[in-house]
């Protein structure tokens, strides 16, 4: 059977049909000159784990302070550092249990990250044990879905803040499931 495909911010996630139960990576948005202005040698469709960090681990490296949450993000957008990662936390949650996000949208606590640049300390710890629940990443979408159900605050709201043009906010509602 074809991969099944999981949209992820920065990349795309899909399921590994040789049986071994891992998620590959694959990043779309290295083209032909990305790849060779960055002489990036490894195969897109299948990028190796010393290349790419999940949104969780990425959490994980900025709390121990393997990480300086000023180089995650968007530099050129001003959306960076552990605000944002705490977001994107979130969003790889949604895309691995199946739910389809954009890079740019915001609901539950990631709201008031968004809106205030912060995560408090309390939010800070609820990502914590999100984000160790996520990595390494769950077998597959049924497993993701079992996190989703046992970090009910994480799952995407009725009504989600978007930023569709870059700047800009508009609430958007979600269709019933």
């Amino acid at each position: 059977p074809p991969p099944v495909m999981r949209r992820i911010p920065g990349g795309l996630i899909r399921r590994d049909t040789y049986g071994d139960g891992q998620w590959a990576i694959l990043d779309a948005q290295l083209g032909p000159r990305a790849r060779a202005g960055l002489r990036i040698a490894f195969d897109i469709a299948d990028v190796p784990d010393t290349a790419w960090r999940s949104a969780a681990a990425t959490w994980q490296a900025i709390r121990t302070g393997d990480l300086d949450p000023a180089n995650c993000g968007v530099s050129f957008a001003g959306i960076e550092g552990a605000w944002f990662v705490a977001a994107s936390v979130l969003r790889d949650a949604a895309a691995l249990a199946g739910i389809e996000t954009l890079p740019w949208d915001y609901w539950g606590p990631a709201r008031t990250i968004c809106a205030t640049r912060l995560v408090t300390d309390d939010q800070a710890r609820a990502i914590n044990e999100l984000a160790a629940a996520l990595d390494p990443a769950p077998y597959d979408r049924t497993a993701a879905a079992a996190v989703m159900e046992r970090f009910a605050w994480a799952r995407p709201t009725r009504t989600i803040l978007s930023f569709p043009k870059g700047r800009g906010s508009v609430e958007v509602a979600l269709a019933d499931e």
